[in-house]
């Protein structure tokens, strides 16, 4: 089945939560998301940019509060109110949904000046079937059952994109493969040079919450199973089968209470693998996750990988890296069986809140440099420009590439004009192009 194309349509600096809201349910829907924010800066004219992807779009989801929104030079309409009616003229579907009045709003996102305009522009979407929303979430969840009704009506428009080089799909996970190299410099020799590695390793990932730690985890862990390039290739003669790996991600609760923090941590791990934490904490080992039936198949040659969360909300200068220290001194200091998997533990350290990062950071690279354990992986960072025109420039990514585009033509009508983009940002985006792609 051929998945919809969306074009979100709103005001912006009033609906950011509600737009963030709705392009994720979109994404998790399977569907294809069209953002105005991901489009980066071009030279074109902004509404014949909006214009041109409602066109190729299958539906418009328009979002309505208390704002009508910029008026665009030489024009008595908004761009939004512009958007609704192209949408309506070349006949596409446009699921609206308008700001519920007894809904809470903050006044600075009240545009008294142009409430006559904005009440004309609501009258006229009252033609057609609407409904009201109250939160982001709320809207979410009413966009994502609208569209799957509207996708069971098979709306959605197969494309032909004329790629260069037709070829087998590709995976999903390539798209964690921009960039990331001064971390591969540290990580990857020690699974590629020199003796094998230690059952039990231990990796400090840190940075701005926007560089997508999860990720590049789970990029490692198609790295370390080889698929991270020949995803389709046979097995070759006198070659061990394909190494199978695990991965869970936790988010622990940390707290004043060092006992707790041992408490909840451990509790973490075991439910995250399915197992009761029937005897105390101090009792508990990382021997007892093989008790699990994840993991019942799993031997020498293979990988479980944990990411545990740290964040801005669970973080304490004193209390998290002390209760770090202790689980890799105890709950880890068992001796594992020859035949056990490999754990590899990232500590994935985020700093979210603007006001408080440059205080977290600091206090972060403090513990990590003290720390007695583990490896310390460099900071990660927003993205350059050149590093997503090489990622388009590799082979493997190579059918990506449409007729008579080249790597930076490809950079430029996918990401526009930048110098640098958080790495969230990037990984939609190549997402997108790689769902394009295959079901094309």
């Amino acid at each position: 089945m051929a998945r919809l194309q969306v074009f979100i349509s709103s005001t912006s600096i009033d609906l950011q939560e509600h737009r963030k809201a709705v392009f994720d349910a979109i994404m998790q829907a399977g569907e294809l998301g069209i953002d105005m924010k991901y489009f980066g800066s071009r030279p074109d004219d902004p509404v014949d940019v909006c214009l041109e992807a409602i066109e190729e779009a299958d539906v418009l989801v328009g979002i309505y509060a208390m704002r009508y929104g910029w008026v665009p030079t030489d024009e008595t309409r908004s761009i939004t109110e512009i958007e609704f009616d192209h949408a309506r003229a070349l006949g596409k579907p446009c699921l609206c949904y308008i700001l519920d009045d007894n809904a809470p709003w903050p006044p600075k996102f009240v545009e008294y000046e142009a409430k006559p305009k904005l009440d004309t522009f609501k009258k006229k979407i009252g033609q057609l079937v609407y409904s009201t929303f109250t939160s982001p979430d709320n809207l979410a969840a009413k966009v994502a059952s609208d569209l799957h009704r509207l996708e069971n009506k098979g709306v959605a428009t197969p494309r032909k994109i004329p790629y260069s080089t037709p070829n087998k799909s590709i995976p999903e996970h390539r798209a964690f493969f921009c960039n990331r190299s001064s971390q591969d410099a540290v990580f990857l020799p020690v699974f590629l040079e020199g003796p094998p590695p230690p059952k039990v390793l231990y990796f400090y990932l840190y940075g701005d919450a926007r560089q997508a730690h999860t990720s590049l985890s789970l990029r490692y862990g198609h790295e370390i199973a080889g698929k991270q390039f020949a995803w389709d290739a046979p097995t070759a003669e006198g070659e061990a089968a394909g190494k199978k790996w695990k991965y869970r991600k936790i988010k622990p609760r940390f707290s004043e209470s060092a006992a707790m923090n041992r408490i909840n941590l451990i509790r973490e791990i075991f439910t995250a693998f399915s197992l009761d934490m029937s005897a105390p904490s101090a009792q508990c080992s990382l021997a007892d996750l093989l008790k699990s039936t994840s993991l019942k198949d799993f031997g020498p040659n293979d990988t479980v990988i944990l990411l545990l969360t740290l964040d801005d909300f669970n973080w304490h200068a004193e209390h998290t890296p002390a209760a770090v220290i202790h689980f890799i001194e105890h709950f880890c200091a068992a001796q594992l069986p020859d035949q056990a998997p490999r754990f590899i533990f990232f500590f994935g350290i985020e700093y979210t809140k603007d006001a408080v990062r440059e205080s977290v950071q600091k206090e972060v690279k403090k513990a990590i440099e003290e720390g007695q354990h583990g490896t310390s992986l460099p900071e990660l960072q927003p993205v350059l420009r050149r590093d997503v025109a090489e990622w388009f420039s590799l082979p493997e990514h190579e059918p990506l590439l449409e007729a008579g585009k080249d790597e930076e033509e490809m950079t430029e009508k996918h990401f526009g004009a930048f110098e640098k983009k958080d790495m969230l940002e990037i990984e939609m985006i190549l997402k997108q192009l790689i769902e394009q792609y295959n079901s094309a």
